[in-house]
């Protein structure tokens, strides 16, 4: 095998009835110099088997076993072992379409100026029985190049695994996940967005994303409505990496912007009756914030703004 220019890793943990189709969409890609950092984040079910039938197969699939540690840590043990100089991101219940590799590279190689490409993601869900029920396809812009923005960063889809990365960028910054936290897209892509300059998009669905997976971590976030802190230690992670490399000023817009996203999907996933607990936690987390009383106060005035909205709606605190 080539030295590879991209690679692609994949966190495995109890998907054995999916990770087969995953790898079938690597083993496929018209790029072919690639390689595949499989990461067994302590699986107990077969998915550790169908890697290795894999990986007799195909010589570019390498396999990392480590105790069950969530997402993030995988992932992190991916970046650990990576080669390629590009990095892409691929849920082990999720496939990239055929081209998804070599049109993610080409963008970044076509584009000087980008130091990271992004491509649409087509979304959908399954019934009972396996069969597909819904389905649509989200592409944040059209292909070109544009500067990183705050308008940007709004409205891009703020996922990883739609996306390219240069290993020399994630590696000079010593960008991670968070381990031990949902929703760990966000900071890192929010992490290493401070230091892009420009961001390419093919423009191109090449990205699908298997939606409310029975037993995924997302179905467990969507299908329940506990009380979490994530959203906010989230930004707290984000606000320690800005502060510790002196970007915190140039941050400030992205902070703001994602607190108040922290604060209303916090919102729409509690219950009812938790309500006034989770009033309590936003208000100790702005208080909190360690990034200057402009933002604080910005932020203070942003949630009761929202407050009273709710309350129009009817919604008791």
């Amino acid at each position: 095998m080539k030295d590879p220019v991209v690679s692609v890793i994949v966190p495995v943990y109890n998907v054995e009835a999916y990770v087969a189709r995953s790898l079938d969409s690597l083993l496929v890609q018209t790029l072919p110099e690639i390689e595949i950092v499989c990461v067994n984040d302590g699986s107990t079910d077969g998915s550790r088997e169908i890697l290795e039938r894999y990986a007799r197969q195909d010589s570019r699939i390498r396999i990392f076993d480590r105790p069950n540690g969530g997402l993030s840590a995988a992932r992190n043990t991916g970046l650990e072992h990576v080669t390629g100089r590009y990095v892409m991101f691929l849920d082990s219940d999720d496939f990239f379409g055929p081209r998804a590799c070599e049109e993610a590279f080409l963008a970044m190689e076509t584009n000087a100026s980008a130091d990271l490409a992004g491509f649409g993601v087509r979304q959908f869900e399954l019934d009972p029985a396996g069969n597909e029920v819904s389905a649509r396809e989200i592409v944040d812009f059209p292909e070109g190049v544009i500067p990183v923005s705050l308008d940007m960063e709004k409205r891009m889809f703020a996922t990883v695994w739609n996306k390219i990365f240069k290993r020399e960028m994630i590696d000079r910054y010593q960008i991670r996940f968070p381990e031990g936290l949902l929703f760990e897209d966000i900071c890192f892509l929010y992490c290493y967005l401070m230091y892009a300059g420009f961001m390419a998009f093919t423009g191109r669905v090449n990205y699908h994303y298997f939606y409310k997976r029975p037993g995924s971590i997302m179905d467990g976030v969507l299908s329940y409505r506990p009380l979490r802190t994530d959203y906010f230690d989230g930004v707290n992670v984000c606000l320690r990496f800005y502060q510790r490399n002196k970007l915190l000023r140039k941050a400030m817009g992205l902070l703001k912007y994602y607190s108040m996203v922290s604060i209303e999907s916090a919102w729409m996933r509690t219950a009812a009756e938790d309500l006034p607990e989770l009033d309590r936690i936003i208000r100790k987390f702005i208080d909190g914030l360690d990034a200057g009383f402009l933002c604080r106060h910005s932020l203070r005035r942003k949630y009761h703004r929202f407050l009273e909205r709710k309350r129009m709606e009817g919604i008791k605190i």
